[in-house]
């Protein structure tokens, strides 16, 4: 099994710079050009979060969604 990285070595690692961490969590903002986009992207990522049994919380407002892991 996979040792898990905290939420500094994960930004380090992989050199995320739209990310940031808070309070023992990594996230971030994407913008979108519509909110039927913004709902896209998150049915995107929520599809991807099962393929990999970990799921982010999700918070799709108009034109912006919040991604925290």
């Amino acid at each position: 099994m996979p040792t898990a990285l905290t939420p500094v070595e994960l930004v380090d690692r992989y050199d995320l710079p739209d990310w940031r961490v808070l309070l023992q969590a990594v996230e971030a903002w994407f913008d979108a050009p519509t909110f039927a986009a913004g709902a896209a992207f998150v049915a995107e990522v929520a599809a991807l979060a099962d393929e990999v049994d970990h799921h982010p919380d999700l918070d799709l407002r108009y034109r912006r969604v919040h991604v925290r892991l």
